[in-house]
């Protein structure tokens, strides 16, 4: 090809490359293994983050322990921390979370609840009626928190109070069967065969299988000894 004239100069025209065939198909090999080997590379390590993830996510205390671990200054981890300690049997660890999130939350109604029942597991019922008067007093509308407080009650022998908080939590929470088999004990600890009779009731009628209750309802109708019935 002829050279050109530009802005006065003689140019040389630029030669075009040329690829063979050849070598075209081998780089388009590469590029493909490259590209094989990246997708392969992406595939490990999401699988390997996701097996990581479930490995978490199936033990409780490994999950929200991470949790915490990452959240140090947030209360709900450690509160969880502590449900699953406690559901493990380890009750002074638990202990030791639910103080932590009721110190990251002075507010947090449910760590105290937690923390009382944490504490009637271990047979320090006053203590738990402290923790249980908390947690009322900041969400006097949860039924958990008053069935609670009405068993560690009931278990000092404070009947009369006791069938007040059962009351008052199945207001708020109708259809526990605890609270309705524990309200019928204490009112056959009080002689009121009657009402222990729609007690027992309610939680056959909740729980069909029940053999306590049905043991209990079959005495009650035949007027049996009321201090023959033990409480929580």
């Amino acid at each position: 090809m002829t050279g050109y004239w530009l802005d006065g100069k003689k140019s040389v025209a630029a030669k075009e490359p040329m690829i063979s065939i050849s070598k075209l198909r081998k780089a388009l090999h590469v590029f493909k293994y490259v590209e094989f080997v990246a997708v392969i590379a992406v595939l490990v390590t999401y699988s390997l983050a996701t097996h990581q993830r479930n490995f978490i996510w199936k033990s409780p205390l490994i999950l929200w322990g991470d949790c915490a671990e990452k959240s140090p200054h947030k209360p709900r981890p450690r509160n969880n921390l502590g449900n699953a300690y406690y559901k493990a049997g380890l009750i002074h660890k638990a202990i030791f979370e639910y103080r932590r999130a009721i110190s990251l939350a002075p507010g947090y109604a449910k760590a105290y609840n937690n923390l009382g029942a944490t504490y009637y597991e271990i047979g320090l019922v006053d203590k738990a009626i402290d923790e249980y008067k908390k947690s009322i007093k900041l969400n006097p509308e949860d039924g958990e928190s008053h069935y609670n407080y009405a068993t560690a009650l009931h278990k000092k022998g404070l009947v009369d109070e006791a069938i007040v908080e059962y009351n008052t939590s199945l207001k708020l929470k109708p259809e526990n069967p605890d609270a309705h088999y524990n309200l019928g004990i204490a009112y056959l600890n009080k002689g009121l065969f009657d009402q222990g009779l729609v007690e027992f009731r309610a939680v056959l009628r909740l729980q069909p299988d029940d053999t306590n209750a049905r043991y209990y309802l079959t005495r009650t109708k035949s007027r049996g000894s009321p201090q023959s019935a033990s409480g929580p």
